[in-house]
């Protein structure tokens, strides 16, 4: 009867030891359940987080268009606006030297006029 005994202790252990195995596996894997589902809203933020983003570079990449469209757009005034101004200058300078010229022209023509026959 001695081993009968013994068999039923040694059961009665393993029973206890296979217990106390699950139990602490059981919390593991609760853990790891609640670790995962974690990680899954934090992959879900981030997504949301990274489509946000890629929406604010594309808007941005569109407005720095347009200001470089609008940028062009005074570059060009301003190009046209400096040939006229050059244009300008070289027509008023042309203009002093054919008054220059008028002037020496009418002179010469007041002084003949004055000195008479």
């Amino acid at each position: 009867m001695d081993w009968v005994n013994l068999l039923q202790a040694g059961l009665a252990v393993g029973l206890i030891v296979a217990g106390g195995f699950l139990g602490h596996h059981r919390g593991i894997i609760q853990s790891l359940r609640e670790a995962n589902t974690d990680l899954r809203n934090r992959r879900d933020d981030l997504e949301k987080d990274r489509d946000e983003a890629v929406a604010d570079r594309d808007k941005n990449i569109a407005d720095s268009g347009k200001k470089i469209a609008d940028l062009e757009g005074a570059v060009r005034v301003l190009t046209d606006t400096v040939t006229a101004k050059e244009s300008i200058t070289e027509l008023a300078d042309r203009l002093e030297s054919h008054h220059a010229e008028s002037m020496a022209v009418l002179t010469d023509i007041r002084k003949a006029l004055t000195k008479g026959p």
